[in-house]
């Protein structure tokens, strides 16, 4: 009698772990989805931000809702999503879909023919939901703010196209340009205690702290003064300066963005270095 007790016992208590914990621990890590990463030409991500990212020519780009160079690494993030570890996986049962937070999801990323549907955290471990096709996966929660945050945060925060060769740049009241030989010059003629290819390597290696959409003025006012760098190949890039300081702010009008630059970055961006005062003589005693 005692042992058909102790039976009926243990019995009673693995129904309640099955009840519990329905999933299945997989035998061997497995990945969310099977995705050929390097063939992927597109990713898209709908939720609480809608946005499309594209490869173009070896390069990736956000195409909406802005259509400008995007930040590889941050592409990166969204791509290494689907081989993240199911720590548990079992049958979607498509009337507990509010339960797991996915009626709606979350988030949706969509890449590679494949669709990764992110619900809520399960309470006691903290791992994400997510429902790819029919099976439901539990993974540790480590990616999800890739998938909730702006699209402003996906742009690539470098002013200029990698290895850009600027052949001019014009300033409020000065222009730089540069000669066949590689040899810069000033209009108005500058004395200056930096060479002048010093600025045309700033504009070169400089990235923003912070890139945000950029909202034009309510009176419909543009900011007077721009920056404009033209490139070997013709390609003419304009900046509206909307602020010197603290922060410099740099708008590309044609893109609908503003970019941060820290001051003493955008010194050197807007300002050719002043030549050092000589100190005045010592007092003869």
């Amino acid at each position: 009698m005692k042992i058909n007790l102790a039976l009926i016992a243990v019995i009673a208590v693995l129904s309640l772990l099955l009840f519990f914990n329905p999933g299945n621990k997989p035998e061997e890590a497995i990945p969310l989805a099977q995705v050929g990463v390097s063939s992927v030409n597109k990713l898209q991500v709908s939720g609480k931000q809608n946005f499309t990212l594209e490869k173009v020519d070896g390069h990736w780009r956000l195409t909406q809702p802005f259509n400008v160079p995007a930040n590889e690494n941050r592409v990166e993030m969204l791509l290494k999503i689907p081989s993240a570890t199911s720590t548990a996986r079992y049958p979607v049962d498509t009337k507990q879909l509010d339960k797991f937070q996915l009626n709606p999801p979350g988030a949706t990323l969509k890449l590679g023919g494949v669709t990764l549907d992110f619900g809520g955290a399960d309470p006691i471990q903290q791992q994400r939901y997510v429902r790819v096709g029919d099976t439901l996966h539990l993974a540790a929660d480590d990616f999800y703010h890739h998938l909730t945050a702006a699209p402003v945060d996906y742009v690539e925060k470098k002013l200029l196209p990698e290895n850009a060769k600027i052949q001019r740049i014009q300033l409020p009241g000065l222009q730089l340009n540069k000669d066949k030989d590689g040899k810069w010059s000033a209009d108005p003629a500058q004395e200056t205690g930096a060479p002048l290819y010093e600025m045309a390597d700033a504009w070169n290696k400089v990235r923003a702290y912070d890139v945000q959409a950029y909202v034009p003025p309510k009176d419909g006012k543009t900011p007077v003064e721009t920056a404009a760098i033209t490139l070997a190949d013709g390609q003419r890039l304009e900046f509206l300066i909307l602020q010197r300081q603290p922060d410099a702010i740099l708008v590309r009008q044609d893109w609908g963005l503003q970019f941060h630059v820290v001051e003493s970055l955008a010194q050197q961006l807007l300002t050719l270095k002043k030549p050092e005062k000589p100190a005045p003589p010592a007092e003869a005693k």
